[in-house]
């Protein structure tokens, strides 16, 4: 800001000779407004995550009066999976911005578009026609692009607040870029370093929060508890780099069988487990059962492991209403499934009540 401050002043006193006192006043009111907001997103972006608050600022001191008073700003957000750029947010002046942040959230662009293409996909898309662009980026990443326009009162676009919108970029960009690493933060923190899976802390978490839901839906959840069996002798015999690499295979068909609805967790060493939303037990047999098949084929085909060190899993399933009636009984029934199981000859299911 101090710099934006320095420059600003610079480019007035170049200029006080061929323009009037006015003229200069005008210009320190429209540095101090624009310096006013690139205060207002730096103390938001100091005092919150909240990306959608922070990019919201962005764009509405781009469509401000006060400030570059453009019909439309639009930010378009890169997705990295699929290399592609795709429409985050949008506010406009005299529009249906409902409309237009639907219209936005369709549009997928190609990350390395080039001006012809962006111009004709744009056209067809946003009806725009003559329209600014500029890059979102940090120093080690492009995280998307900002775009502006003036489609409704037609007015031409000039390069006079194209340093302020390169700078309004460049805040955008980082409040993503914070965003993202609070993000990465926050999973690793919830996550099981060796497979990926949710920790016990999230677990616990997500069931205070599946157990409100399922009970305000009257609906049911069904608790899967894993076991790798004889997994000590497993890992004494074949040492803890190979252990490892058990539990993580295990994972790895967990993560498999599990939909986008369950909840799969590494409870805690060689055990695991599956929180399965509005499933009844009968359903939650069949994917278990699909899950210990599994298991069993994938170490048997494994010809580093001797036979009778080949691991299995076993499993022990309760249901929330009908085995329990709160989180600790239902953790509780699915584990004394499980010790059933692993009691009456382990690379099995067993149902709570047994």
């Amino acid at each position: 800001i101090i710099i934006y401050t320095l420059f600003c002043m610079k480019t007035a006193n170049k200029r006080k000779d061929s323009v009037s006192r006015i003229e200069l006043e005008n210009l320190y009111e429209k540095t101090k407004k624009e310096l006013d907001i690139l205060s207002k997103i730096t103390s938001d972006m100091m005092q919150s995550l909240d990306l959608d608050h922070i990019l919201n600022t962005v764009l509405s001191a781009i469509v401000s009066s006060d400030i570059m008073d453009f019909d439309r700003a639009i930010l378009f957000l890169n997705n990295a999976e699929k290399n592609e750029l795709v429409g985050k947010m949008a506010l406009a002046k005299n529009q249906d911005e409902f409309s237009l942040n639907k219209t936005i959230k369709n549009i997928k662009l190609p990350f390395d578009i080039s001006g012809g293409r962006l111009s004709c996909i744009l056209l067809n898309e946003l009806n725009s026609r003559d329209f600014l662009t500029v890059k979102l980026k940090t120093k080690n990443e492009s995280h998307g692009m900002l775009f502006v326009d003036n489609n409704v009162s037609g007015r031409p676009l000039s390069e006079d607040n194209l340093r302020m919108l390169n700078l309004l970029a460049d805040h955008a960009a980082l409040a993503v870029e914070n965003a993202k690493l609070y993000s990465e933060s926050i999973h690793l923190s919830s996550t099981d370093w060796l497979t990926g899976l949710w920790n016990p802390r999230y677990f616990y978490g997500v069931l205070d929060e599946i157990f409100r839901i399922a009970n305000e839906k009257k609906s049911c959840i069904t608790l899967i508890m894993i076991d790798i069996d004889n997994f000590k002798r497993f890992n004494y015999n074949m040492g803890h780099p190979n252990g490892d690499k058990a539990i993580a295979t295990v994972a790895d068909t967990i993560k498999s069988f599990s939909r986008k609805s369950d909840f799969a967790c590494r409870y805690g060493g060689e055990e695991f487990s599956i929180v399965m939303l509005e499933t009844p037990k009968e359903g939650a047999i069949v994917i278990a059962e699909r899950l210990r098949k599994q298991v069993e084929e994938t170490f048997k085909n494994d010809p580093s492991i001797p036979e009778n060190l080949k691991p299995t899993i076993s499993l022990g399933i309760a249901t929330f209403p009908f085995d329990s009636h709160d989180k600790e009984g239902l953790i509780k029934n699915a584990d004394h499934a499980l010790y059933e199981a692993k009691k009456t000859g382990k690379n099995k299911i067993c149902l709570f009540p047994n």
